[in-house]
């Protein structure tokens, strides 16, 4: 879908885009596989897409970054991802059947960094 996007629609044409975009999706593939529960591989997918949603709700709204005083739209996303998840493991961590761990913490970080990426890299890539 992101390769007829970016083919069809934007009519891109440097191959650095779509390589970019086979290494990272090699990797994020790589990285979900690695994990052992389903549940986990779905939230790996669920922080990826998240990003996307952060960067731009960031980006398209000015208050934030009129508050904050910082025009970064990446790195504050990343930060909102990175509370977010440290609030979604410390709800895990008090709940009696579920268990809250800092390397998923960790991992929702990865995830929202190579989602990221993409958008950066890939997605974004004319936008300078």
């Amino acid at each position: 879908m992101i390769i007829g996007y970016l083919a069809f629609i934007r009519k891109e044409y440097r191959i650095s885009v779509y390589v970019w975009f086979f290494v990272l999706s090699f990797v994020y593939a790589l990285l979900i596989f690695r994990q052992r529960l389903p549940a986990e591989k779905f939230h790996f997918f669920e922080y990826g897409l998240f990003s996307y949603f952060s960067h731009n709700a960031v980006e398209k709204d000015n208050i934030i970054t009129r508050v904050l005083k910082f025009k970064n739209s990446y790195l504050i996303a990343f930060i909102l991802i990175l509370v977010i998840s440290s609030i979604d493991e410390f709800i895990q961590h008090l709940l009696p059947n579920r268990v809250g761990e800092l390397s998923d913490v960790f991992l929702n970080a990865i995830s929202g960094i190579m989602g990221l990426m993409i958008i950066g890299l890939v997605l974004r890539r004319d936008e300078k």
